[in-house]
């Protein structure tokens, strides 16, 4: 009884306190794979698989080394139990353990409702942190393009640290209660010999004999049931361990690999020359030269799959396996790490992000603007009658439709006033009015303007300065003549 009672502590106790700063330590040292991590490699994994990485990972192994070290001092208990109530048995004991034999069989009777009530409610509690800590992920692309990736972490701690406690008490009550059912037969059992005992005494057989015998069976089921769960627990303990220390996502980012050399400047132009970049071995480009002048505005025309936004991607550093030449000035591009490229060119495609907050707060996205230029920027987008709403609640909910979040997304994006802007679909679901103004409003701008949209007015595109018709692996220039 005690042996049990132990057990049921020991598994939803104890490793409850224990273990819950062990997986916390190990996520928060998980997440800075997020300071390191390169887009390219970031998009190989699902938002889920990051989470499985970080709370099922953690959680394992957090709790793998209380959960081993407490295991081992409880099976000191069971034989200990068994020998102390062989030499001290009387009829008031095998009464008392009669009697909570019978509490402990209706125990679970009337309270598998409520076991089953708590343990459904902290499974949906972890789907909507899983739900939540995946939309929060999927803003991996938004902070690193604002340079602000050291954020990141910050940002995903408040979910993690709900989901850790959430995973905590999930496993508290799934735990507590399996092992409830686990003390009942081992009451069982110490009950089956009791009655051996006594019947035993009353039959005039040997008491000694019969002490021995049950003592030798049930040592024996016990301890071959506790040494089994101390085997599993061993396995899966080193087995935790090797993943952690193996996971491919601890290993040194291709970004550290390279030898990236302090890049400052201001690109002034770009030169390419003999670009030829494959993918999955289907050719996307090849020998393509072309050079990017300052303050001209590109237009980029093509049929999909032809290469358009896989071009922008490697002039973002996102592809860097690439052949051929392309300067920035007069550096290549291989030689300039992704930090200083997103510093020179803001990148704004279909996948707007929001966070936490006001429209305000949302266009800043975690930097300190004048209040001037904020105002600037959301009569721009025209959405005045947003200013004082929260565009995204604490659980990832919005009401804001995709034309609106990506109104929101293009204002945080100019608020960084980078020389360089490189549009991939960024207006895809604008209506025209804000379409219009918008392309307008860019191609008045001195900057250097690349942008992708289907379908565009034939009156807007006679205002870009060059054409970047994508054909046959190759990018051609036209300029553009009213």
């Amino acid at each position: 009884m005690i042996s049990s009672f132990l057990s049921v502590i020991h598994n939803s106790l104890l490793t409850r306190i224990f273990g819950q700063a062990g997986a916390l330590k190990l996520i928060k040292e998980k997440m800075q794979i997020f300071s390191n991590l390169t887009f390219k490699e970031y998009v190989k994994n699902t938002p889920g698989n990051y989470f499985s990485l970080f709370f099922n990972e953690g959680f394992n192994n957090g709790e793998s080394f209380f959960a081993f070290l407490f295991h081992i001092i409880s099976l000191i208990f069971p034989i200990t139990a068994i020998l102390g109530t062989i030499f001290y048995i009387n009829p008031i004991i095998g009464a008392v353990i009669i009697g909570l034999t019978l509490i402990w069989i209706t125990f679970p009777v009337f309270f598998r409702k409520f076991f089953s009530r708590k343990i459904a409610e902290r499974l949906n509690m972890l789907e909507n942190f899983n739900g939540e800590f995946s939309e929060k992920l999927n803003k991996f692309e938004a902070f690193l393009f604002f340079g602000k990736i050291n954020l990141l972490k910050n940002f995903l701690s408040p979910t993690a640290k709900k989901a850790s406690i959430g995973q905590k008490s999930y496993r508290f009550w799934n735990e507590f209660n399996a092992n409830i059912n686990l003390s009942i037969r081992k009451l069982f059992l110490i009950l089956t010999d009791l009655a051996i005992i006594l019947l035993g005494i009353y039959y005039e057989n040997s008491v000694q004999t019969v002490i021995v015998l049950v003592t030798i069976n049930s040592a024996n089921q016990m301890f071959i049931n506790d040494f089994n769960t101390f085997i599993v627990i061993l396995t899966n303990y080193l087995s935790f361990k090797t993943q952690f220390k193996n996971s491919k996502l601890n290993e040194k980012s291709e970004k550290n690999i390279l030898n990236f050399q302090d890049f400052n400047e201001k690109i002034e132009k770009i030169n390419i020359k003999n670009l030829s970049f494959n993918y999955q071995n289907n050719q996307v480009l090849k020998n393509v030269n072309l050079e990017i002048k300052k303050g001209k505005k590109y237009l980029l025309q093509g049929d999909n799959g032809t290469g358009k936004s896989t071009f922008l991607k490697i002039l973002m550093g996102i592809e860097r396996e690439y052949e051929g030449k392309i300067n920035f000035n007069s550096r290549e591009l291989k030689t300039i790490s992704d930090q200083n490229i997103i510093e020179n060119i803001a990148y704004i495609d279909n996948n707007p992000v929001l966070i936490p907050g006001n429209l305000a707060e949302n266009i800043s996205f975690y930097s300190d603007y004048d209040s001037k230029k904020i105002d600037e920027l959301i009569e721009l987008i025209d959405l005045s009658e947003l200013k004082s709403k929260n565009l995204l609640t604490l659980d990832e909910k919005t009401d804001l439709s995709m034309g609106q979040k990506q109104l929101v997304n293009f204002a945080s994006h100019l608020a960084e006033a980078k020389p360089i802007i490189i549009l991939d679909e960024a207006f895809s679901n604008l209506d025209k009015k804000n379409l219009e103004n918008l392309v307008s409003f860019l191609l008045d701008q001195q900057v250097t303007l690349l942008f992708i949209l289907h379908n565009l007015d034939q009156e807007l595109v006679a205002k870009f300065d060059f054409c970047l018709n994508f054909s046959e692996n190759q990018i051609f220039l036209q300029p553009v003549t009213d």
